[in-house]
């Protein structure tokens, strides 16, 4: 009983490890995995000032277009050719239906002047803004930092490398005592042949 507690705790130690890994390696990246319709996405600029800080993480929740309205502030893939493909999170300024009858939306940065040139088509929303993640300023400068190679080095890559070194040493020692008690027991076995 006690190696099947043992050997399921390794087992969800490394799908802790795994899962972590990934999180960190993607959102490294610059990609935002979901979770259950939740994502944390990193600010990385002063657009949406003063509701949401330069460089911190916020909270977005997946949504259906149909509940979005004038001031809601959402997440989506920009059009924008300065930043086409990337996540950009604006304030909704206005809503309408294009000639196609496709529903867009119109937004605006808080702190800039005017509205965004490039519509936002309900194809390209990821999320509505819930709040800035809890401790959000303090995990978007450890994010800022990550993207210098040394330091993802020593706070990322290091460490997985130390955990998996320490497993491998570990399951080592034991498949070591295991042949210990196996050739142990077969000398037990000769012993009392001979007897």
């Amino acid at each position: 009983m006690k190696k099947l507690v043992k050997i399921i705790g390794n087992l969800c130690f490394i799908a802790v490890l795994a899962v972590l890994g990934f999180l960190v390696l993607t959102t490294v990246k610059g990609d935002s995995p979901a979770l259950f319709g939740y994502r944390m996405l990193h600010v990385i600029s002063s657009s949406m000032e003063p509701e949401i800080q330069e460089n911190t993480c916020i909270l977005i929740r997946s949504v259906d277009a149909d509940e979005l309205e004038v001031g809601d502030i959402i997440t989506f893939v920009s059009t924008d050719p300065s930043i086409y493909g990337y996540y950009n999170t604006h304030r909704i300024y206005d809503i309408y239906k294009n000639d196609e009858g496709i529903r867009c939306f119109v937004t605006k940065g808080d702190a800039n002047d005017y509205p965004d040139v490039y519509d936002v088509t309900e194809d390209r929303i990821l999320g509505v803004y819930l709040r800035e993640f809890p401790g959000g300023r303090a995990l978007g400068s450890v994010i800022s930092r990550l993207h210098e190679r040394n330091v993802y080095f020593l706070v990322v890559i290091l460490p997985l490398l130390l955990c998996l070194v320490s497993y491998v040493w570990q399951l080592g020692r034991a498949l070591g005592t295991r042949r210990q008690e196996e050739q142990h027991q077969e000398l037990d076995e000769e012993d009392q042949k001979e007897e």
